[in-house]
């Protein structure tokens, strides 16, 4: 059974069924966490800054959506109805009249631009002529709500009808990758875009013609742009190789660096709306810092540490700022930073595993925010091993739910004998782990799959390891009627076999036509083993890997993330896909159906996990851990 991510809750005292505690639907998907997750746009409300949204992204991996909080950040919920792309870039807010309500426009990957004319109450994607709907930008002006510019990795796209039709304003833009566009907030003809390699452009005909504006600019790659209100304006540029500014005339003004800040990398830069002097920079290469000047760049102060701030804005009322980065939204008091997450759920999981035990413990390995757990079936969650670095791999020892190994990049393996209250040194250093596997008669007999060796072996509880095979970086999955039966993929090309606990392998490709990136194996019919493909939806042995068919009538050729087998209704497998969400199968796979009733996520990516009733299945997302209750 794989596993990743995960949380159900529910009563179902009704049909007379057992109940399982928590919050999840019968047969809809639901989420309460872990709480946190990258948080790629923040953006308050100009008609009321309590309100404050939140666009979180999911390091390619689907993100959480929009969150709105109207306590200045301190609590959140989702704003994502009609939002169907999740992963979040940008937001930009306008008021359509003075009095008249907010319009927020959300940047997406893949998805281009949606629009909510209610405060996020709902979105429709206004996507007609954008070409290029990876959005990485938006700026909107502050004299009509329905001029918007984005920047996209193909070039500069406008709309001056609120998003109805778009079309490209590329001339003289010689760089098509645009990382952040600025409106000047006065003169909203100025317009500027940061590049990925070209350096900052200006155009000052409302995007007629473009010009370099490079001179003094020393690194290329601009990921924050801002420019002041006031004249003489000034434009403030967050590159990957420091904090720049000019002023904005004459067009032959060259950029000047600030040296006090040296050529770490910085994401974000953001200006108080109420005084253009404040100005505060957010360094997320090299260095973990939010820093401030009150004097418009004269002098700097280090507000503290943030690490990896992607995304800055400021409270227009107290002109204290907010930065968004890889574990969420942090709220600046004067004096230090708070995490405020509640309610904050678009957690990258990259794996889940359950307690055999106990299938209410519930660990979930995320993406930058290190292994959560829950005792609750996902109602509550603690991280408790906190890391900004990617977890992808958990696995807990079948006969005692308090021995627990994580696979963190880049440190190794690390092992916890108290239930995640404390880790060990790493028992493996060498390679990225992928994948963990436990014996589950023999727990000391441990296999890992690593990037770059192969899968490697313990059987003295990880203390040494032996590699017992070179071709395979992908899932391991272990015969439960006789562990010493594995099943990996070929260089994810195909199966290997061993007989023998990885003594020797056998290659097992009759049939199969795709790369194989997870393996399932029926508990009552060992010799019934399922491979999810990347390319080919899923395919079927009944002899053992012998000879292998599709098995995708209703499922399609989709790429194929995990796969679970319910051990109480060994005929019902689940799938888990890239994009298109769980689909389930009643009929050993003879056919497959949708299972996504409820879940807004279909960037399944963080693996599958079901209790072994079969009441209480989880599945690592995007965005959060999904859970839902069957009867």
């Amino acid at each position: 059974m794989v596993a990743r991510r995960s949380w159900i809750v529910l009563l179902w005292l009704v049909f007379g069924f057992a109940a399982v505690p928590g919050s999840a639907g019968v047969l809809t998907w639901t989420t309460n966490g872990p709480q946190g997750g990258p948080v790629a746009a923040i953006v308050v409300d100009p008609s009321n800054s309590a309100v404050v949204y939140a666009g979180t992204n999911g390091a390619s991996r689907g993100g959480g959506g929009v969150f709105k909080s109207a306590d200045h950040g301190i609590t959140w919920s989702r704003a994502n109805n009609g939002l169907t792309f999740l992963e979040v870039n940008s937001l930009v807010a306008a008021r359509r009249s003075l009095f008249g309500p907010t319009v927020l426009y959300a940047g997406t990957l893949y998805g281009g631009v949606y629009r909510s004319v209610n405060g996020g109450l709902s979105w429709n994607q206004v996507v007609n002529g954008l070409v290029n709907r990876n959005v990485n930008s938006l700026a909107v002006s502050p004299f009509d709500a329905n001029t918007v510019v984005a920047g996209t990795y193909g070039g500069v796209f406008i709309t001056k009808n609120g998003g109805a039709t778009w079309h490209s304003i590329n001339n003289g833009l010689t760089s098509a990758l645009v990382w952040s566009v600025a409106m000047h907030p006065s003169l909203p003809n100025i317009i500027l875009a940061g590049t990925n390699s070209g350096g900052v452009f200006e155009t000052v005909n409302g995007g007629a013609s473009w010009q370099a504006i490079n001179c003094g600019l020393t690194a290329n790659s601009v990921r924050g742009l801002q420019v002041s209100a006031n004249l003489p304006s000034v434009i403030y540029a967050a590159t990957e190789g420091g904090l720049f500014s000019r002023p904005l005339f004459p067009a032959s003004a060259c950029w000047t660096q600030f040296a006090v800040l040296s050529s770490n990398g910085f994401a974000s830069v953001a200006i108080d709306p109420a005084n253009d002097q404040s100005v505060f920079a957010g360094c997320s290469f090299l260095c973990d810092s939010v820093y401030h000047s009150a004097n418009a760049g004269g002098t700097w102060t280090n507000l503290g540490t943030v690490r990896f701030t992607s995304s800055l804005a400021v409270d227009p009322m107290s002109g204290l700022p907010y930065a968004g980065n890889v574990r969420g939204f942090n709220a600046y008091n004067g004096t230090s930073w708070t995490e405020q997450n509640s309610g904050i759920t678009a957690q990258p999981t990259n794996a889940i595993a359950l307690a055999a035990s106990d299938p209410d413990v519930v660990y979930a390995a995320t993406h930058e925010g290190g292994v959560f757990k829950s005792v609750n079936h996902g109602v509550n969650w603690t991280n408790v091993l906190d890391r900004f670095a990617p977890t992808f791999s958990i696995a807990v020892d079948p006969t005692n739910q308090n021995v627990v190994f994580a696979g963190l990049n880049p440190e190794g393996l690390v092992k916890s004998t108290d239930g995640g209250a404390t880790w060990t040194s790493p028992l493996y250093a060498a390679d990225v782990i992928y994948a963990i596997a436990i014996d589950p008669s023999l727990p000391s007999t441990i296999y890992i799959s690593t990037t770059p060796s192969g899968i490697r072996k313990s059987t003295d509880g990880g203390q040494t390891w032996t590699l017992i095979n070179s071709n395979s970086t992908g899932p391991i999955a272990i015969d439960p009627t006789n562990p010493l039966t594995l099943y990996t993929s070929h260089a994810f090309t195909g199966v290997e076999k061993s007989t023998d606990g990885g003594a020797t392998w056998t290659v097992l490709n009759n049939g199969l036509t795709a790369g194989v990136s997870s393996i399932a194996i029926r508990p009552d019919q060992p010799n019934i083993v399922f491979a999810g493909t990347s390319t080919g939806g899923v395919f079927r042995t009944d002899t053992g890997g012998a000879s292998w068919s599709a098995v995708n009538n209703g499922l399609g050729n989709l790429f194929i993330t995990s796969l679970a087998i319910d051990a109480a209704h060994p005929g019902t497998i689940y799938a888990a896909t890239f994009s298109h969400g769980v689909w389930r199968s009643t009929n050993t796979g003879a056919s497959w159906s949708a299972f996504n009733a409820g879940n807004p996520n279909p960037f399944t990516t963080g693996g599958l996990a079901i209790s072994p009733d079969g009441h209480a299945l989880h599945v690592g997302t995007g965005g959060s851990v999904y859970d839902i209750a069957i009867p």
